[in-house]
């Protein structure tokens, strides 16, 4: 079973804050903020492509927190989630 891989959009803009992060979605124009420190380092995270198995460890999040996380910012197309073959070797 192929494990899936979190990707930070490319049409979405950054900016962290002391509360999280302020986003620019280049696609929708919409502009809103990401009030969570946890979910900015998921997305500094994602920003190279990581294994989700990982990314939860190295934020030492609760299953059910970090799914939530990964919920909400797949729902603002923050992230993106993509089935990882294990072809290649991004690291």
């Amino acid at each position: 079973m192929p494990s899936e891989r979190l990707r930070l959009n490319p049409r979405i803009s950054l900016r962290e804050e002391s509360f999280g992060a302020l986003c620019y979605n280049f696609s929708t124009r919409e502009l809103f903020l990401v009030k969570s420190r946890l979910a900015m380092k998921l997305a500094e995270l994602a920003a190279t492509g990581v294994e989700r198995a990982l990314a939860r460890a190295a934020l030492g999040a609760t299953e059910e927190r970090f799914d939530q996380l990964v919920e909400a910012l797949v729902a603002r197309q923050v992230l993106l989630v993509e089935e990882d073959s294990g072809d290649a070797c991004d690291e």
